[in-house]
């Protein structure tokens, strides 16, 4: 049986590898952040983490 393939910004990848999705989207503050909105996805592979 194979693992359904998701698509997170221009990448494939199979839904077994994503551990969480954040409940809410990213808000740091910081006046040069580049990810303000973005929902984070933590993958499997340590310190692996995406913008949506």
């Amino acid at each position: 049986m194979t693992s359904p393939i998701i698509k997170i910004d221009d990448k494939h990848l199979p839904l077994y590898r994503v551990v969480w999705v954040s409940d809410v989207p990213h808000f740091c503050g910081e006046p040069d952040c580049m990810h303000e909105g973005d929902y984070e996805v933590r993958l499997d592979v340590d310190l692996s983490l995406i913008h949506i």
